[in-house]
Order: structure tokens, then C-alpha cells, then sequence
């Protein structure tokens, strides 16, 4: 008989995914838009923001076929769950490059400050994704929930933009 497959923990992946959105939501309360140029070191990883936040994006848009592909081929669903995993970091590591950018130049006003809640909520999103992936969910939740995620960010994305 062969071994039984093992499946990761399920605590540190929950851990992990809860502590990234606690300090991503704790961030955006502690680094407020002032106004004031900061500069510094922190530049470099404000101007990485623009390339940063649409590697989650890409990564969140590939889920649902890997889950819906994974029907097929259970590779493609596992891998479904380190796609979910690296959009993750990806999110987190947009919204401090993004609170990096904001406190370097000093930006400020209220769409600045709906573009990074919307960040947030995305990162926070993922994580709960992510979560629902780890213990093994229908497949049907997950992608209904990406699919609501990708409709609320493609319209943050317009109503944040540039006009």
C-alpha cells in the first residue's frame, strides 16, 4: 500500500494568512497620508508600487482556471493554492509599496486614501481566499468569491485611476 499524502498544516498557513492582513490593515492606520516628503530610503520601494500591485491582480485571475482545470487534473488544483499564496505576498507587498510611495512623495487627498483601502481590502480578501483554499472548500466557493474579487478590483482599479 502506499503512504497516505500528506497534507500541509493547516494553523501556520491560517496563522500566517491572519497576521499578513492584521499588519497590512495595521500599516494603513499607522502611515496616514500627511501631505509632507518624506524622501528617503523609502522611494525605491514606493516607485516598485506601479509593477507590484498588478503581479497580485494577474495572479488572483489565474485561480479560478487552475480551479477549474484542477477538476480534470489535481496538480493544477494544488497549484491553484501556491498561486493563491504568492498573490498574497503580492498584495501585502503592494500596499506597503504603496504606503512606501505615498510617505516618500507625500501624496495625500481622498482618492489616494480610496485607492489604498482598496488595497487593503484586496490583500485582506486574499487571505481569506486563502483560508478557505487551506481547508479544503468547495471548489464552487472559492470561485465565486475570486470572481467578486476580480469585478471589485477591475472597478477600483477605474475609479482610482488616472483620468
Amino acid at each position: 500500500m502506499s503512504a497516505p499524502a500528506t497534507k500541509p498544516k493547516l494553523l501556520p498557513r491560517l496563522t500566517v494568512a491572519a497576521g499578513l492582513s492584521a499588519a497590512t490593515v495595521a500599516a494603513a492606520f499607522a502611515f496616514t497620508p500627511d501631505g509632507i516628503a518624506h524622501g528617503g530610503g523609502l522611494r525605491l520601494l514606493g516607485r516598485l508600487h506601479p509593477l507590484l500591485v498588478h503581479f497580485p491582480i494577474a495572479l488572483l485571475l489565474l485561480v479560478p482556471l487552475l480551479e477549474i482545470l484542477g477538476r480534470r487534473r489535481a496538480a493544477l488544483r494544488e497549484t491553484a493554492g501556491t498561486v493563491l499564496t504568492l498573490s498574497l505576498f503580492g498584495a501585502v507587498l503592494s500596499v506597503f509599496a504603496g504606503l512606501a510611495l505615498m510617505r516618500a512623495d507625500g501624496h495625500e487627498g481622498a482618492t489616494l486614501e480610496n485607492h489604498l483601502w482598496g488595497g487593503v481590502a484586496v490583500a485582506v480578501a486574499t487571505a481569506v481566499l486563502a483560508s478557505f483554499l487551506a481547508r479544503g472548500e468547495l471548489v464552487w466557493v472559492e470561485e465565486i468569491m475570486v470572481s467578486k474579487k476580480c469585478i471589485v478590483m477591475y472597478l477600483h482599479h477605474f475609479e482610482c485611476g488616472e483620468r
